[in-house]
C-alpha cells in the first residue's frame, strides 16, 4: 500500500512538472511569417473546393477543411500564450472554417455564402494587420492577387 501511495505522489509531481514545462514553452508573440504560414495551412483545403467536381470530392474537401481548421486551432491554443491578437484572429478564422463545414453538413446554402464572405473579410483583416497586405502564395495563385491592394 505504501508503494502505491508513493507511486501516486511521484506521478502527481511529474505531471505537475510536465504541465509547468509546457506552459513555459508557449510563445508570447507571433511573427508575421508565422501568421503567413498559418494562413497557408488554413486556406489550402479551402481553395481545393474550386477543383472539386463530384459530390464525393466536395465531401472530402469539406471534411479536410474541418480537420485542418480544428487541428490548427488546437495547435495555436497550445503553442501560444493567451491574448495574442494575431493568434486570436487566426482562431476566429479557424472557427469560421469549422462553421462553414457545419453549414455544409446541414445543407444551408445561404449560410455557406455568408461564411464565404466572412472568411474573405477575416483574411483581408489579417493580411492588412499582420502581413502588410500580402496574401499567402496559395491564395495568390488561386485568385491572381498577390496582396489585398491589387
Amino acid at each position: 500500500m505504501r508503494k502505491l501511495i508513493t507511486l501516486i505522489v511521484i506521478m502527481v509531481i511529474l505531471s505537475a512538472c510536465s504541465n509547468t514545462v509546457n506552459e513555459s514553452e508557449r510563445k508570447e508573440t507571433m511573427t508575421d511569417n508565422e501568421v503567413m504560414e498559418t494562413l497557408e495551412v488554413l486556406l489550402d483545403p479551402y481553395l481545393e473546393t474550386q477543383d472539386a467536381e463530384t459530390e464525393k470530392e466536395v465531401d472530402e474537401v469539406m471534411e479536410k477543411i474541418k480537420e485542418v481548421a480544428t487541428n490548427t486551432k488546437r495547435t495555436l491554443k497550445k503553442d501560444y500564450e493567451k491574448d495574442i491578437h494575431a493568434v486570436d484572429d487566426l482562431v476566429e478564422l479557424s472557427d469560421l472554417l469549422i462553421s462553414l463545414y457545419g453549414e455544409y453538413e446541414e445543407g444551408n446554402v445561404v449560410m455557406l455564402q455568408a461564411h464565404g464572405k466572412d472568411i474573405g473579410s477575416k483574411l483581408h483583416k489579417i493580411a492588412e494587420e499582420y502581413t502588410d497586405g500580402e496574401l499567402p502564395d496559395n491564395w495568390s495563385k488561386a485568385t491572381g492577387r498577390e496582396n489585398i491592394y491589387d
